[in-house]
């Protein structure tokens, strides 16, 4: 056994280390799923009862209603469960209902999160849970899609504030003295053993099991966010709205990172890339049908600098950068709208010569 002159001095050693304790985001461990996380935050207590026939046919009218709401503003158990069941998982869900207002029951269930003060973990879920349904949608109206952005750091700000030093030494100050004022012969008995179940129990204190940490919610999001950047489309219609919309996009994508929903540049940057090459297809397949005054002032912002895209350097120096891959889709897209016009002719041969 040690002398017990040393339990002051290795009880000292090790706090110093505990009390200084920093998660690292780079090695969350790894979460396991968690079933219904969704469907048991309501209880079955609803006077209202929904029930579908099998073979009822719903009409996309029915399928966009917005989920039945108790006074207090949270959902009701039997709107819940007849969106999880008959909703989400109909056909015309996918592709009639997500491509034109993508948002709208995603953004109800993350406020039923809100006000029944739900953990990290059913955020996630939600989150997950769309992101599947999104997956298979034809398309995403990109009208929807900035607005939706521009809202996330009100809806999630109480889910991605982590603990702060000052939070973090208070949890751990009263872990150590519950430890000591019930556990103190345990240590001069075998400080080891000790300062393993207290750096045990400072851990758990610290991330409790199964809970989703910042971390874990931030990739689920961007994840997210990915899906749908690969999903919008502009309607070529909508004409003196579809450059408005994509820098719209671009810089809710900046303020995002800003406000470190979007943890890191690297991350803005791989966004930024995924929304250039979804436009730039765009007007590989529609660029024609827009008029040339589009073009120039594209052309026009692009020259005079994308405050957002300058924000982000590229990965290599040598690569072609967002602006220029951008504008090169611009000058090429802009001689066919151009020819169309003109001539009433498109090919892209004419752009080559």
């Amino acid at each position: 056994m040690k002398h017990p002159a040393t339990f002051p001095l290795l009880f000292l050693l090790c706090f110093t280390q505990l009390i200084n304790l920093q998660a690292d985001p780079n090695q969350a461990q790894p979460v396991a799923i968690e079933n219904n996380l969704i469907s048991r935050t309501v209880t079955n207590s609803d006077e209202e009862v929904i029930t579908f026939r099998s073979n009822q046919d719903l009409t996309v009218e029915d399928l966009c209603k917005p989920m039945s709401m108790r006074s207090d503003g949270t959902l009701k158990y039997s709107s819940v469960t007849c969106f999880l069941k008959h909703t989400i998982n109909h056909e015309k869900y996918v592709q009639d209902v997500i491509p034109e207002i993508p948002f709208a029951h995603l953004e109800q269930f993350i406020n039923h999160g809100i006000k029944t003060n739900q953990q990290r973990s059913y955020i996630k879920a939600v989150f997950r849970l769309f992101d599947k349904k999104f997956k298979a949608a034809p398309y995403i109206n990109a009208a929807e899609l900035a607005p939706f952005l521009q809202k996330l750091p009100e809806l999630l700000k109480t889910y991605l504030i982590a603990p702060t030093k000052a939070e973090k030494k208070h949890v751990i100050k009263q872990v150590v003295r519950s430890e000591l004022e019930n556990h103190f012969e345990f240590l001069k008995q075998d400080p080891e053993a000790f300062l393993d179940q207290l750096a045990e129990k400072i851990l758990c204190a610290q991330s409790p099991a199964g809970e989703v940490s910042c971390e874990q919610l931030r990739y689920s999001l961007g994840r997210f966010i990915e899906t749908c950047l690969t999903k919008i489309i502009w309607s070529p219609t909508d004409k003196d709205e579809v450059w408005k919309t994509f820098v719209a996009i671009g810089r809710s994508l900046a303020t995002l990172q800003e406000q470190s929903i979007i943890i890191s540049l690297d991350d803005l940057d791989d966004l930024l890339w995924t929304l250039t090459t979804r436009f730039c297809l765009f007007l590989s397949i529609s660029g024609s049908d827009l008029p040339v005054d589009f073009y120039e002032k594209a052309r026009d912002d692009i020259r005079h600098g994308i405050e957002y895209f300058d924000k982000c350097k590229e990965q290599e120096d040598l690569i072609t950068s967002k602006s220029a891959y951008l504008q090169d889709a611009i000058i090429k897209n802009a001689a066919k709208s151009y020819a169309k016009g003109r001539f009433g002719i498109l090919t892209d041969t004419i752009v080559k010569k």
